[in-house]
């Protein structure tokens, strides 16, 4: 197994950079996420464009997080001559704890900005191909069975004659037969658990192919439809389909009963049982913010940017049960006014677009809108650059334009943005100022309440 650690925004070549790993593989990962981002609702497309590859060169863009190419790993991280290592671990810190205490949010962040279903994909396939091979090879050979006898006595034989006993019956001046009849029961804890294990991949891989279309499946999941029909008549038609619903009431996440599973079963059980455990444990993974959110694939712009809301939240004192409700339109109160602070959203701010309502295309939406005494009174983004670019102030002087300045004279922007400075730069024009604001984990202790004193401002202008 091999790790290579990659930076975003630079060229690597598969002759030179990456010659030991699996290009075909890595090509298809990319090609998945990029499907997978096309997927997404007009209105929760990000601006981060996905990886780009080549028959030749990889350029995983702004996305960082990992992949995984075959039994190797390719880890993309920040280049720290954007953001440092320590500044870019102090943001992901902040944001693990402040992700999983607001809830709600959190799945949504998952879903729609962090690729971590690349990994669900491609770690169930591995899971139910090897089930399905370990299924045949034990359907073919000797189907785990518990084997027990029961005596019965009467007028007729009903299995092997015990004749000892029936000759001591007949002593006895009884009139009755004494047989054992061997009996056999696919009800064991094995069949149990192998029926357990077909369901839960089941509903895990159907879970994940209602997400897209399943004309959009690369190649390398070539099986998946397959795999996904197997398990399906396994559970409803299968030799041990009566025994689904009683396998979902045993706990197959005991040690104990895994043991117990393991001393009695022969080679492919034993198997099973341990793809089983292995499963339950990467599902437990998925469960733990903390992982997922370190090697999903993600874009950094997006990171940066609900850090960003994170210590707005902080400087605007804004009570965590009201980020919980609704963190995308929180209300608060500042300098006695009824404030509202929206995220990345458009909902509600139509009524106050003087321009791109009256043309038949999506509103823009700035990254933050504060919302006081029916106006606009500032709007601010998040940029994850050292440097801005032209297309970046025109789509801010645009959000400017039309939330603003079609309807008042007097406009105040913040553009939140990496830099080492420690004071916040102020471009006057008329009434109206843009101000370019350094926001790192190093710079936010000396800029926060010059952050503060503007936003107030601008609710008494």
């Amino acid at each position: 197994m091999r790790i290579k650690e990659l930076y975003t925004w630079k060229d690597y070549r598969r002759e030179d950079d990456l010659k030991n790993f699996d290009w075909n593989k890595l090509r298809n990962c990319v090609n998945f996420i990029r499907k997978l981002q096309e997927k997404l609702p007009v209105e929760d497309l990000i601006e981060e464009s996905p990886p780009v590859i080549n028959d030749d060169v990889f350029n995983p863009g702004g996305w960082i997080g990992i992949y995984k190419v075959g039994d190797d790993f390719i880890k993309v991280v920040p280049d720290p001559e954007t953001i440092t290592p320590d500044e870019f671990e102090s943001i992901k810190k902040e944001l693990i704890g402040w992700l999983e205490y607001i809830g709600p949010f959190l799945e949504h962040f998952l879903a729609r900005y962090m690729n971590e279903s690349l990994f669900r994909w491609l770690l169930y396939t591995m899971y139910s191909r090897r089930l399905v091979e370990l299924t045949e090879i034990l359907l073919s050979h000797f189907v785990p069975r518990n084997i027990s006898s029961r005596e019965y006595v009467g007028r007729e034989l009903r299995g092997r004659p015990d004749w000892k006993k029936t000759i001591l019956l007949k002593t006895k001046n009884y009139q009755s037969l004494v047989s054992r009849k061997v009996e056999f029961t696919l009800k064991t804890l094995s069949n149990l658990l192998l029926t357990r294990f077909h369901a839960e991949l089941l509903g895990d891989m159907t879970h994940l192919l209602n997400k897209i279309d399943e004309n959009d499946l690369p190649e390398f999941l070539g099986n998946w439809r397959i795999n996904k029909a197997y398990h399906e008549e396994f559970i409803s038609m299968g030799i041990l389909a009566n025994f689904f619903e009683e396998s979902l009431y045993e706990n197959f996440e005991s040690f104990e009963t895994l043991e117990k599973i393991r001393r009695k079963a022969k080679e492919e059980m034993i198997e099973i049982a341990d793809l089983w455990e292995a499963y339950i444990s990467n599902k437990t993974f998925f469960a733990d913010f903390g992982n997922r959110f370190d090697t999903a694939l993600k874009p950094l712009s997006k990171i940066y940017e609900l850090w960003c809301f994170k210590k707005l939240c902080d400087i605007l004192k804004i009570d965590g049960k009201r980020i919980k409700a609704f963190p995308c339109r929180v209300t608060l109160k500042l300098r006695g006014k009824k404030v509202k602070l929206n995220y990345n959203t458009t909902k509600g701010l139509r009524k106050y677009s003087g321009i791109m309502k009256h043309i038949p295309v999506q509103l823009g939406r700035p990254d933050f809108v504060l919302e006081s005494s029916e106006r606009i009174a500032c709007v601010m983004d998040a940029k994850c650059k050292k440097r801005l670019d032209q297309e970046d102030i025109h789509r801010f002087l645009s959000y400017l334009l039309d939330y603003m300045c079609s309807t008042q004279e007097a406009f105040v922007g913040l553009i939140f943005h990496i830099s080492r400075k420690k004071s916040i730069k102020s471009i006057r024009v008329k009434k109206g100022a843009i101000h370019l604001v350094p926001m790192t984990p190093t710079s936010y202790p000396y800029v926060k309440e010059d952050i503060r004193s503007i936003i107030e401002q601008t609710l008494s202008t």
